[in-house]
Order: C-alpha cells, then structure tokens, then sequence
C-alpha cells in the first residue's frame, strides 16, 4: 500500500497545474507556513490549495448542467427512413398474402427494427406521405 506524504502530495498537484502562478504561490506560502508552524495561515493556504485540487471537478460539474440544460444531443430526424420504410410497404401490400402487422414486421426487419419499432416507423411513414 502506497504512503503519501503532504510533500507529495503538493508536488504531483504543482506537476499537473504547473502553470498555474496562483497554484504555485499558494503551494509556496503553505510549505513556507507549516515549516514556521503558523497553522492558522497554514490553513488558509490549504484551504486556497484544496480549490486548485477541486477546480476540475467544478468544471466537469458545470459542464455537465450546462449540458443537462441543452436537453441532450439532437438527434437527427428518421422521416426520410420512414417514408422509405413506408413505401415498401406499400409496394409489397398487393402482393402480401399476410396482414398489414406481420408486413409491416417484415419490412422493419430490413431496416433492423424490433416489431413495434417497425410498426410506429411505417405508420409515421405513411401519415408522411398522405400529406
């Protein structure tokens, strides 16, 4: 198991915020403090030290409620794919000796749709093309 020591701990959040000025100066006066055993300012310092730790967990935090607020990726309309779906259907109806449900199942499967993904598709489909 891994021991870590304040020391090291300040150095590997110094390596990966290195240019960081603010990083750099807060890391620099709470060695400074601790070594003096000030631990009031020491504490401050930790505490302006510990929101550099925490900044990229806000960031993502914000990131994502700002993507919350967006309502997600768009995504992109299906109506070209159920009007094709829809008039295959409709060229095969004359011929189809099976009902509208299993044809419409038929023609869905073309397109890797479950049964009622096939259904709700065409039935858009053909409420499309009837204007």
């Amino acid at each position: 198991m891994a021991t870590w020591s304040l020391d090291s701990i300040l150095t590997d959040l110094v390596e990966g915020n290195g240019d960081n000025p603010d990083l750099l100066s807060a890391v620099s006066a709470l060695r400074k403090y601790l070594a003096s055993g000030n631990i009031e300012s020491a504490v401050c310092e930790a505490m302006a030290v510990q929101f550099f730790y925490d900044k990229p967990i806000f960031e993502t935090g914000r990131k994502v409620r700002e993507a919350a607020s967006l309502g997600g990726r768009k995504r992109g309309s299906k109506d070209a794919r159920n009007i094709e779906m829809a008039t295959k259907f409709l060229e095969r109806r004359p011929q189809s000796t099976c009902s509208d449900t299993a044809l419409k199942e038929r023609v869905g499967a073309d397109f890797r749709l479950s049964r009622s993904q096939s259904i709700q598709a065409i039935n858009k489909g053909l409420k499309k093309l009837s204007g």
